[in-house]
């Protein structure tokens, strides 16, 4: 703004110094074009057209140096605006002064933030340098528990591949255990209860029996009183009766004696049935035995594809980490 009030003062000053010497140029003007309307215009020109020149320069004068009163007119009603605006631009260079210090300060803050932010990225770039090494040596790690885990479950999905076939057939055999149980236990049932029918008969036959022997005993000892009493006069008659009783008693003692054995015999059988039994309990035993192995074989191989699983995710967030890292570098 100086400068262009300068500038505008310069103006005025060559406005001013071109009306002076304009008026001299006149003036010299005016005695050369007396002198040459003496010699050499008068064979150019008519002295009519040198005055019509004069006047029109002459009216040019005039209307510059009205031009020129007016500029200084107008120069003086501005010299206070001009005053007030060199005060202002005086206030704006001190403002702009302080602006520039409170700049060179902030730019010098920025350079200290610019420093520290330069060793907080290179002590970032060594704990990124630590970091990815830390990463790579613990990705190798899990790759390599990840290489012996999916070992481990290949194997184990043979072993599972191979314990369900033999699941399968143990489940077959389970299943035909069961059914010969259930036809062992109707059996055995049966048994006891016919076991228990022929204790009964054996019980009462034995019962009949002792009955019968004690009948004999007494029978014997009342023929023996009656002998001792009547021998003389019923021995014959004791002896036929004593006959007839006996044949009596040989002739019950053998079918006794066959009932008795077949009692033996279904007893022995009984008890062969449930020695098989026991055996059958035996083998369904064993069999939920590997069946409780093989489910504790499937919850292992479980764990191991949890385990797995999780160490898949723990990789990939690891990758993603390292890629996000290379990303902001």
């Amino acid at each position: 703004m100086m400068r262009a009030l300068e500038d505008y003062k310069e103006l005025l000053k060559s406005t001013g110094s071109d009306s002076c010497s304009l008026d001299d140029s006149v003036a010299r003007s005016l005695n050369f074009e007396e002198s040459r309307t003496q010699t050499e215009k008068m064979m150019h020109k008519s002295r009519l057209e040198v005055e019509n020149e004069v006047r029109s320069l002459k009216a040019q004068l005039v209307q510059q140096k009205a031009e020129v009163e007016k500029l200084k007119v107008e120069y003086g009603w501005e010299e206070p605006a001009r005053k007030k605006m060199c005060v202002l631009h005086h206030r704006e260079v001190d403002s702009l002064q302080e602006h520039i210090q409170k700049e060179k300060e902030k730019n010098e803050d920025l350079k200290q933030q610019l420093i520290k932010a330069l060793e907080k990225d290179a002590k970032n770039r060594s704990q990124y340098t630590q970091l990815k090494q830390q990463y790579l040596s613990e990705k190798a790690e899990w790759e390599d528990k990840l290489r012996l885990s999916q070992k481990d479950r290949d194997a184990l999905e043979e072993r599972v591949q191979e314990n369900s076939q033999a699941m399968l057939l143990l489940q077959a055999e389970v299943k035909r255990l069961k059914v010969e149980e259930q036809l062992l236990r109707s059996s055995l049932q049966m048994a006891e209860e016919r076991d228990a029918l022929l204790s009964e008969q054996l019980q009462e036959k034995q019962s009949a029996v002792s009955k019968a022997q004690a009948c004999i005993v007494q029978l014997q000892e009342a023929n023996l009183r009656i002998r001792g009493l009547e021998r003389q006069f019923q021995e014959q008659e004791e002896v036929l009766r004593m006959a007839k009783i006996l044949k009596a008693d040989l002739e019950q003692l053998p079918r006794l004696r066959k009932e008795n054995a077949q009692i033996r015999e279904e007893n022995k059988l009984h008890r062969q049935t449930r020695l098989n039994v026991r055996l059958m309990e035996e083998e369904l035993h064993t069999a939920q035995q590997k069946v409780a192995q093989h489910e504790a074989l499937q919850l292992q191989l479980a764990q191991q594809a949890v385990e797995i699983e999780e160490l898949k995710r723990c990789l990939a967030s690891w990758e993603a980490l390292a890629q996000f890292e290379q990303t902001t570098l």
